[in-house]
């Protein structure tokens, strides 16, 4: 959980952010400021990345997995007189 060292708990704290009204753009804004901010950023977009790369890879082995099974099938059935 958030200890009380954590940068945003003090900002969200100091400004009593509520998910209405001008308190919250004062929030959004301080948070952007912060290099907290930036770096929560850099990570969310790597790990966005992360799960897209892993996501093509996979595709592309069930994809070749896929064919190479059947191309095995085939020959397994001609193999057989079927």
């Amino acid at each position: 959980m958030l200890g009380p060292g954590w940068p945003a708990q003090a900002v969200w704290q100091e400004y009593k952010v509520t998910s209405k009204g001008p308190a919250m753009l004062k929030y959004v804004k301080s948070f952007a400021a912060r290099e907290h901010g930036a770096v929560t950023i850099d990570w969310a977009v790597l790990s966005a990345w992360i799960v897209i790369m892993a996501s093509a890879a996979i595709l592309i082995v069930q994809l070749s997995v896929s064919s190479f099974g059947e191309a095995i099938a085939a020959e397994v059935s001609v193999q057989n007189g079927n």
